[in-house]
């Protein structure tokens, strides 16, 4: 038995295969004109932040530049507070100035070796880091000479630490203490110990006083003057001792 189909019937299928036709047609360009469009959104939300960014920096180009210039300076001031090197000679003319401007008697120095400190490693932060590529526009913001940021990793920081064994007054003992924080060069003092002497009514102790060195800066280490001390003095304290080699 043959299934006869009628023309109204042929109709109505050439009819529905054209509907689900232009169905799928519109759903799969659909879908692609989204898919376009949320690609779109996003690149737009990219370069929106982009935007904002630039415009923050160029809103804040006097202030970044002008922190930077003193960051710079501050860097500087407190790098000069560093010398290039420290050696026997420093130490010892070091106390011998204390002793003199705190009315000290110092009998004992210990000259030890040096011990290197680490330094931690420099970096840089990049704003725009986590965007796209904006066109090099970001290169018009480069207030930084990086030529004049020196590296930490030419850097050499040193301590060494010196024993003191002195008798001074209460208020030989301030000046001491306020000439070691408050020097030119960057000192600290650590373990200080006093007794009072009953006979000379002094302080009698000793105390560890901290030099720090900082080499890669550019900065030439100055040879100590030695002025005023008599030719053929075997030691201007009654004891000097030696821990180790200073290199």
């Amino acid at each position: 038995m043959k299934l006869k189909i009628t023309k109204r019937e042929k109709n109505l299928i050439l009819i529905l295969i054209g509907i689900l036709f232009l169905a799928a047609s519109y759903y799969l360009g659909y879908s692609t004109l989204r898919e376009e469009a949320e690609n779109l959104k996003r690149e737009n939300k990219i370069l929106e932040r982009q935007i904002q960014a630039l415009e923050e920096m160029e809103e804040n180009k006097e202030k970044y530049a002008t922190e930077t210039k003193e960051m710079q300076q501050n860097m500087n001031i407190l790098l000069q507070r560093f010398p290039a090197d420290i050696i026997s000679e420093d130490i010892i003319l070091y106390v011998r100035d204390l002793e003199n401007k705190a009315d000290a008697d110092v009998n004992h120095v210990t000259v030890p070796g040096k011990k290197h400190l680490e330094i931690q490693a420099s970096y840089e932060t990049d704003v725009l880091s986590n965007m796209e590529d904006i066109t090099g526009a970001v290169a018009e913001y480069g207030f930084v000479n990086k030529g004049t940021i020196p590296k930490t990793e030419d850097m050499r920081l040193v301590k060494v630490e010196s024993d003191i064994t002195y008798s001074v007054t209460y208020k030989g003992l301030k000046r001491m203490i306020r000439e070691i924080v408050e020097d030119e060069e960057r000192k600290s003092v650590d373990n200080i110990s006093l007794v009072f002497n009953e006979n000379t009514g002094n302080l009698a102790g000793n105390m560890t006083i901290n030099y720090f060195a900082l080499s890669g800066t550019g900065k030439e280490y100055e040879k100590p003057v030695i002025s005023g001390m008599l030719h053929g003095t075997e030691c201007i304290f009654g004891d000097l001792s030696s821990g180790s080699s200073m290199e």
